[in-house]
């Protein structure tokens, strides 16, 4: 049975398909060219460049775009999971394991890196402290990208099913 009303199950998905596509979006332009653009600059620029964008990318609207979705991720999961018989079921669930991984590299690789990075000493060698950071942070900031996409992508296929 479906905890939600039927009229509640497809603004929700959308509502998810919306916040996963934002969210997706924002990690996507550090993957295309916002690394690249930060790796121009001489590393203890670099460094003091992302330290800002760091204590910037915290703001309500962004938390609330990407913390929102994932308690809709999970609304729509629990709505999928009562209807796991449907394709529709099955990708609601499949978006919100998508993007809820998302999320899960975010907290697990991406703060602890951007917490290190901002704890480098002024004056430590910003060559190293940039390289040890920006390749992995980037190459885990594809991968979370991807599943943040793809998460909008099997949202949207949810309501078409």
């Amino acid at each position: 049975m479906n905890p939600f009303p039927a009229s509640a199950t497809v603004p929700l998905t959308m509502v998810a398909a919306l916040g996963s596509a934002v969210v997706g979006g924002v990690l996507f332009a550090f993957s295309a060219f916002v690394m690249d653009a930060l790796g121009r600059l001489p590393p203890d620029r670099a460094v003091e460049a992302m330290r800002s964008i760091n204590d910037r990318a915290p703001t309500p609207s962004f938390m609330l775009a990407m913390f929102g979705t994932a308690v809709t991720a999970c609304l729509v999961a629990a709505g999928g999971l009562s209807r796991l018989e449907e394709s529709s079921g099955q990708l609601a669930v499949a978006g919100a394991i998508a993007y809820l991984a998302s999320l899960a590299i975010t907290m697990v690789f991406h703060v602890p890196a951007n917490d290190r990075l901002a704890r480098t000493p002024v004056g430590d060698d910003h060559v190293e402290a940039w390289a040890r950071y920006a390749r992995p942070w980037t190459l885990g900031n594809h991968v979370r990208a991807g599943l943040a996409i793809a998460a909008a992508a099997l949202f949207v296929a949810a309501l078409v099913a």
